[in-house]
């Protein structure tokens, strides 16, 4: 009987043992789901693919689990992934372990956490930097195991163009802009209004000094708010001034002075003499189609002399450091030329030649897409340069400018960029010269260059189809071209083109939870 009951308790405490071995199993694969997760969230925003983009009303997305992902095949492993609201954040807070006070958007802000990773969050306006819940679960036969965890972006990934302010053009000093032998039209890509306060325009470009518009040589037209920010000890009166022949269809404000002396022409009115006028603000009419209806909003002359804004300050400017890339299996590093020369096979240097675009592979296995490059030249002795609309990540290009008179000199017919101007962004924090000559070209990108003088020009040729698209910060700023200037208003939420910019986002969890039994059928 004694040898009978002990052999009965050695059976259960082996089942015991299988058991527990098997639930640990189930936890570990589970994890390994985790972890797949994480990395395909990663993947899919390094492809640009919207696998995981979620807006408010996006259903779940169900994931499968590869089984090369996991050491045993009779394992089924499967994920939901969602993203979390603000609501689901205070029931969070309210009812479960899960939550942290960096989730808390009113606590995210405050230094009592040493990564308050919520105020980061705020900074990203895409819709695939947004909190995500991941529930996984292990099934071998009848047994299970899930874990429920809250996933966060790591809190340096800001968007790509998070440095531009925003305003279309930026210049901490002077900004002159001119037409050039033919019209020249300044608007954004939607051309829409805002009801934000008074009716305006929803473009602006500015000046933290003073501004010149000219239109002598041809048409200037400006559809935007066009505004003086200077308001230092000393500042000349003339914050604004123009030849008479530029319009400005949005708001003229400036911080003082007088710039009807400037030859600028506005009558006090419900309504602007399109006749006679060339300050407009057409965003102060109310919306409507009756021409007689007196403008809205709180401005009812067309001149604003006292409602210049607060000068705008700009961001250090960013760097990066050299790093080897692999780029179809061949190595190379994030030196620009260098580059180059991997993706044409040495025939940089060949004006014959065009190059398509890539980004790089660093040693990580992460998708690279930004480059160093003590100049920036691309004119009509090197290859043509092409980056294509589906790119996986924006190119972002770091200029040092150490050995050159120009720290940048781009012919745009020999820059092809085929989609947003968020896809090339271009930083320099020197005081050398920023120059792109347009040739009848299209350029599409957005320059960084707050210390130096940024230059756009016809160049040798001229064309009213020529156009920048994009925006510029810089020192000083000299437009003097024909065509077009489609400005980006806020590059940082995408404004202007058909998807916000993408960066190849590395995810964290803030909380984790074991839960017994199904959460993923």
């Amino acid at each position: 009987m004694l040898l009978l009951a002990l052999g009965s308790m050695l059976v259960s405490i082996a089942q015991s043992e299988a058991v527990s071995k098997h639930k640990a199993g189930l936890l570990n694969a589970a994890e390994t789901g985790l972890e797949y997760v994480l990395y395909d969230i990663k993947r899919a925003n390094s492809a640009n693919e919207p696998t995981y983009d979620f807006g408010d009303d996006s259903p779940p997305v169900t994931v499968n689990v590869p089984t090369s992902w996991l050491d045993d095949d009779q394992m089924t492993v499967k994920a939901r992934v969602w993203k979390v609201g603000n609501e689901d954040l205070q029931k969070v807070e309210a009812f479960s372990l899960l939550w942290s006070p960096q989730l808390d958007p009113s606590q995210g802000d405050t230094s009592s956490f040493s990564e308050p990773v919520r105020s980061k969050l705020g900074l990203a306006e895409s819709e695939f930097f947004h909190t995500k819940v991941v529930e996984v679960t292990a099934s071998r036969g009848v047994f299970s195991k899930s874990i429920r965890a809250i996933a966060l972006p790591e809190s340096s990934t800001l968007n790509p163009a998070s440095s531009f302010p925003s305003v279309g053009i930026l210049a901490i000093s002077d900004l002159s802009v001119s037409s050039d032998g033919g019209s020249l039209s300044i608007s954004d890509p939607s051309n829409s209004f805002t009801g934000d306060g008074p009716y305006r325009y929803a473009l602006s470009i500015q000046s933290n000094k003073q501004i010149s518009l000219t239109g002598s040589s041809g048409t200037l037209d400006v559809k935007a708010n066009v505004i003086a920010s200077n308001n230092s000890a000393g500042a000349p009166s003339d914050f604004v001034s123009s030849d008479g022949n530029a319009t400005i269809h949005g708001r003229l404000e400036t911080n003082g002075g007088d710039p009807a002396a400037e030859n600028f022409v506005a009558q006090n009115g419900s309504q602007p003499n399109l006749s006679a006028d060339n300050v407009l603000a057409d965003a102060d009419k109310v919306q409507s189609a009756n021409p007689d209806i007196d403008r809205g909003g709180e401005n009812t002359v067309p001149i604003a002399t006292d409602a210049g804004g607060t000068p705008i300050g700009v961001d250090s400017v960013p760097s990066t450091s050299l790093q080897d890339l692999s780029i179809n299996g061949s190595n190379t590093n994030s030196d620009l030329s260098n580059f180059l020369n991997a993706l044409s096979n040495g025939n940089f240097g060949d004006p014959g030649t065009t190059i398509t675009f890539e980004n790089g592979i660093d040693s990580s296995g992460n998708v690279s897409s930004s480059y160093s490059v003590d100049s920036l030249v691309l004119n009509d002795t090197v290859a043509k340069v092409q980056i294509p609309s589906d790119i996986g990540q924006p190119v972002k290009i770091y200029v040092q400018g150490n050995n050159s008179e120009s720290a940048v000199d781009i012919d745009a017919s020999r820059l092809k960029n085929f989609g947003s101007p968020e896809n090339l962004q271009i930083y320099y924090s020197g005081s050398k010269d920023v120059n792109i000559s347009l040739n009848s070209g299209q350029f599409s990108g957005l320059i960084y260059a707050p210390n130096a003088k940024v230059s756009v020009r016809n160049g040798s040729s001229n064309s009213e189809d020529q156009s920048f698209n994009g925006a510029i910060v810089g020192n000083e700023v000299n437009i003097a071209m024909r065509g077009n200037m489609n400005l980006v208003p806020d590059p940082s939420s995408g404004s202007g083109s058909s998807a916000p910019a993408r960066t190849s986002t590395r995810y964290n969890l803030a909380s984790y939870q074991e839960v017994n039994g199904k959460l993923v059928e």
